[in-house]
């Protein structure tokens, strides 16, 4: 019963942390904008942990090569940052860490 109770809590927790709406780092809506920074979120997150199977370009409905586009965020990362995944566990990951001498002219780019 105990354990009944504490998976009940955990879920209600995690319902009410999902359904937050402040702060809107992005929608919950079908809008082109919320969608697109979902999946630039999400290639963030992919690119270093892929494995290259293939699997997100054979099931993409739109037919889009998911693989191309990670490997190709990859190879921006390196040429940026120098950085690779899975090189070295003491290399923090170059969105988790700042250093003065990272290049920022693409940010001034328009």
């Amino acid at each position: 019963m105990v354990l009944h109770n504490i998976s009940t809590k955990i879920i209600a927790y995690i319902v009410v942390f999902v359904d937050q709406n402040k702060p809107v780092w992005f929608g919950k809506t079908s809008d082109i904008s919320d969608n697109f920074i979902f999946h630039m979120i999400r290639a963030f997150h992919v690119a270093g942990r892929c494995v290259s199977c293939g699997a997100c370009s054979s099931v993409c409905p739109m037919g889009i090569d998911l693989n191309f586009i990670t490997r190709k965020l990859e190879k921006i990362v390196k040429e940026r940052f120098d950085y690779e995944s899975g090189i070295s566990l003491e290399t923090p990951p170059p969105m988790g860490a700042y250093k003065f001498d990272d290049k920022q002219e693409f940010m001034m780019e328009e």
